[in-house]
């Protein structure tokens, strides 16, 4: 007798996602396109650089749009996801509040205020505001998939898929500004911590290991004193002298040192035993729990591996920072944290755009920040972390907006494929 399978039962475990129907991929297309007014559904840009279905202006770049700024607000007032986008935009360059502050603010000089939005290659895109500032802004367009969610964060839930089609599709690559092929602009997750994203920082570790100029990562004399945090929830402090193992450094600013949560003499017996997880700053939980993710045992912390009221302890340690920094596996840099409870592992804050394009395939969000602005951020501002970062062999800097991972050989981007990346192998043979 055979038994006819329920709806949602266990006999579907296991079964391959159907595909929606055509009525629903319908419904589905008719629900993007009420979020954009009729302007924004036509901004499109064009993958062949020979493409005619657009106006140029003398410079020969295609223009994807151009309206007065008043005729944006008030679409975007208007529920118009595209020129909320727009609005959120000029409003952060701006460093103004609210949509409604810009309202204001164009408003005052009524007449003179004029949107253009360029394009430069397909993926770079430039827009000017006449009469709001002077400067050209960029701006970059990013493949995605159907799996990118329109919500108040305006994220990326997952990354799969997007690597066949902007890596792989003709057309698809774009020139940087020296000549050289350049990067794919790819959506950024929402978490640092996201499946995705530890994917990612694993298959640069990877690569980096095939670099003849980097040091391999491999078993290295551990420092003195380490934290095991192979104990989910309950690192400790470890004796390490004469063991050999991978580990993991950070790089952070302390802030005021009477605030830092730090090993002394007295505290070093209870350490050994387990840390008190409420009792650690956030710098230090989060250095923690990136550790154990990314599947690391061994985390050195200077203010908990160094006895810091112990001064033969302080003196010995310091001397052989240069060289703990140097056999690390990975240094994890809190570039934008302040001090030590500033944390670093934010959701990001990146603004996307929802889909454009008639068949919604791209959305737009400004440039993550570079390698080379990392010397604006807090952790280029001290020598001792400045020096850090030139002594580890390996540094996976945490930005506002994105992760940037820089080695001997080459600096990655989470927010772009590289076109030698064969980033594609991420999603084959990579996924966690």
């Amino acid at each position: 007798m055979t038994t006819k399978k329920r709806k949602g039962s266990d006999a579907d475990a296991g079964c391959p996602a159907k595909r929606p129907s055509a009525r629903l991929e319908r419904k589905i297309h008719r629900k993007r396109k009420e979020i954009l007014c009729e302007k924004c559904t036509k901004i499109a840009p064009a993958k062949n650089e020979t493409s005619d279905d657009a106006r140029r202006n003398s410079n020969g770049k295609r223009i994807l749009l151009s309206r007065p700024a008043k005729e944006i607000v008030e679409d975007a007032l208007g529920g118009c996801q595209g020129c909320i986008f727009l609005c959120r935009f000029l409003a952060k360059v701006l460093k103004l509040d609210s949509i409604a502050c810009l309202d204001a603010k164009i408003h005052d000089e009524v007449f003179r205020n004029h949107l253009e939005l360029k394009q430069c290659s397909w993926a770079k895109l430039e827009l000017r505001a006449s009469g709001l500032f002077a400067e050209t802004l960029s701006l970059e367009a990013c493949e995605v998939s159907d799996s990118f969610v329109i919500n108040d964060r305006q994220t990326c839930s997952t990354l799969e898929g997007i690597a066949e089609k902007s890596c792989r599709t003709s057309g698809s690559n774009f020139w940087d500004d020296d000549g050289e092929l350049g990067r794919v602009p790819r959506p950024v997750c929402l978490s640092p911590v996201s499946p995705e994203t530890l994917a990612i920082i694993s298959l640069w570790l990877r690569m980096c290991s095939t670099h003849a100029r980097c040091r391999l990562i491999e078993d290295e004399a551990l420092p003195t004193r380490v934290l095991d945090v192979s104990s989910p929830g309950r690192p400790r402090l470890r004796n390490a002298q004469g063991m050999r193992g991978q580990y993991v450094i950070l790089s952070h600013c302390w802030g005021p040192a009477n605030g830092v949560y730090k090993t002394t003499k007295e505290r070093l017996v209870n350490h050994q035993k387990g840390f008190r997880h409420e009792c650690l700053p956030q710098n230090f939980r989060d250095a923690i729990l990136f550790t154990e993710r990314l599947g690391f045992r061994y985390l050195w912390i200077d203010a908990l591996c160094i006895v810091q009221d112990d001064p033969d302890d302080w003196t010995h340690e310091t001397s052989l920072m240069e060289t703990y920094y140097n056999r690390s596996a990975l240094m994890l840099s809190a570039s934008a944290a302040l001090h030590c409870e500033s944390g670093f592992l934010r959701e990001r804050r990146t603004l996307y755009s929802p889909p454009f394009g008639v068949d919604q395939w791209f959305c737009l969000r400004s440039p993550p920040y570079q390698v080379h602005e990392i010397e604006g951020f807090p952790i280029s501002q001290r020598a001792w972390t400045m020096q850090e970062r030139y002594l580890a062999p390996r540094v996976l800097h945490f930005l506002p907006d994105h992760l940037l991972f820089e080695c001997g050989t080459s600096t990655y981007s989470e927010g772009y494929f590289k076109n030698n990346m064969r980033e594609s192998d991420f999603f084959t043979k990579a996924r966690i």
